[in-house]
């Protein structure tokens, strides 16, 4: 997975979702090898039902399908010729996930859209393919034009009601890295996906997740998708993400969370990290009807920004502690409705060497009361909120604006309490350790 900086954060690239569809063509052109391949039950894995594990999104949660116009908003084009369209646009040209709560839910319901929707295909093709489901790890013939190709498959059907999809790389027999799983009982489905380092680590970069759960559940009255990113130990800034999505099946309507952690100040430098110990949490509360019409919370907290200046000639007016919550009302077409900006916490944390007069100058830029740096935005009186609020509602820093009313209508209700993941790692769990185990119990 690539990822490329570009502002004050990263985007993910799922070009390899494409590489996967090549994959799946290549195993079915290798299971076509019968001389390759034997089947040692009378058992395949044509006779096993697999679960429907796309959701439909609207293209106002996901960004739409980016490979073709003629795809409906959420669809997903299964055409075995070029592979699965599980590509979503995300925030597109925008280049600022934190730009509005709608940012930062497109920017992460995409990546769960991506996956459940490759997770359907891999699971509807390969089994489709009449693999042996006696555990047994088949050869995959190895492909001299793409090394990095996996090189065996198993299927295991643990009972009557699960079954198992192992693929391996390197021609490693013990650890495999793809991992699919589910358990099918009393109509309802629960299963597991998981992506190892051997297939998610493809690049040294700190800011490349290097493994991926997914939860999934299917019943008759709702479908939930909850998705683990984690970072390697070495990575710079980056915990891991966490998104749950819930569609409920009655009315075709979404309630997503989102829940990143970081290690670091994303954008610190050496006197950040002195002046600054807290590290930022992002959460997201995300609400859509059927149409894609909702409303997205987005709580920033403990977020450290160093303002410098100098390029103005203003000098460096220091470094800042706060935390800002940013509600957006979207359409159906996601046109926003209502924005609304709230700096609720905003502290000066030092290492300001701005000149008096150059102070001056700001203050009255941001329409800020006289002498407020030195009565109120300082060392002793650490309150800065003001200033804050004003930098992010003048336009000529480039933020977006507070614009629009409150509808009023079931998405302010829906809204009005929130509640956040507790957590990025599973229930259960206070760390990384074990969560990426290649196994599942229902």
């Amino acid at each position: 997975m690539k990822t490329e900086r570009n502002g004050t954060f990263f985007f993910i690239k799922f070009s390899w979702v494409v590489c996967l569809g090549v994959l799946l063509l290549f195993l079915q052109a290798c299971k076509s090898e019968e001389t390759e391949l034997t089947t040692t039950t009378d058992t395949t894995s044509t006779s096993i039902s697999t679960p429907s594990l796309e959701l439909s999104f609207p293209d106002t949660l996901t960004g739409g399908s980016t490979s073709s116009a003629s795809v409906a908003p959420g669809e997903v084009n299964y055409a075995e010729s070029d592979g699965p369209n599980c590509n979503f646009d995300g925030n597109g040209d925008d280049n600022d996930p934190f730009k509005n709560g709608q940012n930062m839910s497109r920017f992460l319901i995409s990546m769960t859209a991506t996956w459940m929707c490759f997770g359907d295909w891999m699971m509807t093709n390969v089994m489709a393919m009449g693999w042996p489901v006696d555990g047994v790890i088949q050869t995959i013939p190895e492909d001299a034009d793409d090394p990095d190709s996996p090189t065996g498959i198993s299927i295991t059907q643990d009972s009557d009601t699960q079954t198992t999809i192992r693929l391996y790389w390197e021609d490693d027999t013990t650890t495999p890295g793809m991992f699919i799983s589910w358990n099918t009982d009393s109509g309802t489905t629960t299963g597991k996906m998981v992506l190892g380092s051997v297939f998610m680590g493809d690049d040294d970069s700190s800011d490349s997740p290097d493994e991926m759960r997914m939860d999934f559940t299917v019943s008759a009255t709702e479908q939930i998708a909850d998705m683990f990113l984690a970072f390697p130990d070495a990575a710079s800034a980056f915990t891991g993400f966490r998104t749950e999505v819930t569609k409920d099946l009655a009315d075709n309507s979404f309630i997503a969370r989102a829940k990143m952690d970081m290690k670091a100040q994303y954008s610190s430098d050496a006197t950040m990290d002195t002046l600054i110990t807290e590290t930022p949490v992002y959460q997201v509360f995300t609400v859509a009807d059927s149409t894609g019409a909702g409303a997205a919370l987005a709580e920033m907290s403990d977020i450290g920004w160093g303002l410098d200046l100098s390029g103005s000639s203003l000098g460096h007016i220091g470094y800042y502690l706060f935390t800002k919550t940013d509600t957006f009302f979207f359409n159906a077409s996601g046109v926003s409705e209502y924005v609304n900006k709230v700096i609720s916490s905003a502290t000066y944390e030092g290492a300001r060497t701005s000149t008096t007069g150059n102070l001056d100058t700001i203050e009255a830029a941001l329409s800020l009361s006289a002498d407020y740096y030195t009565d109120t935005c300082n060392d002793t009186t650490t309150d800065c909120s003001a200033m804050i609020e004003a930098l992010f509602s003048n336009s000529d820093f480039g933020q977006e604006q507070n614009s629009g009313t409150d509808p009023g209508d079931s998405r302010s209700t829906a809204i009005t309490s929130p509640s956040y993941l507790s957590s990025v790692y599973p229930t259960g769990s206070s760390s990384w350790d074990g969560v990426f185990d290649m196994s599942f119990t229902p």
